[in-house]
């Protein structure tokens, strides 16, 4: 349910800031601006490095949490239990095989190390737009 409704939404997110931040650092590197206009452009650009770092960070959290179910569930006294706590626990750690991963449209996994690859691709189309001009 959640990797259903999060992944159009982080794909389209990841597409906005790499064109946000190319956009942004051929604006401030082609034009003449003020010192004012120059802050402003760093706050924008730190504010839209900080929309994407929350996307990454929940994504880590979750698959990091994940991950921290299953080792919980094979910590717990479990041979001690009954018959139906043990079924219960075979379906958790059944279902914990894989961890959960927040993706963006099916296309990648959404991690920190995904932000700095958009960060890249982002800077890697400035620089092909700066040559192209």
């Amino acid at each position: 349910m959640l990797e259903w409704f999060y992944n159009p939404i982080v794909l389209v997110k990841s597409l906005q800031v790499t064109l946000q931040i190319c956009n942004l650092a051929y604006v401030s590197t082609t034009t003449t601006s003020s010192f004012l206009q120059n802050i402003n452009y760093l706050e924008y650009l730190f504010l839209t490095l900080f929309d994407i770092m929350i996307f990454g960070y929940a994504g880590n959290w979750i698959k990091e949490q994940s991950i921290r179910v299953g080792d919980a569930a094979l910590r717990c006294s479990w041979h001690l239990c009954g018959g139906r706590f043990r079924r219960d626990l075979s379906i958790i750690l059944a279902n914990n095989v894989l961890p959960i991963k927040l993706t963006g449209g099916k296309f990648f996994i959404l991690d920190y190390t995904k932000i700095i690859a958009i960060v890249q691709a982002s800077f890697s189309f400035y620089t092909l737009l700066k040559n192209l001009s």
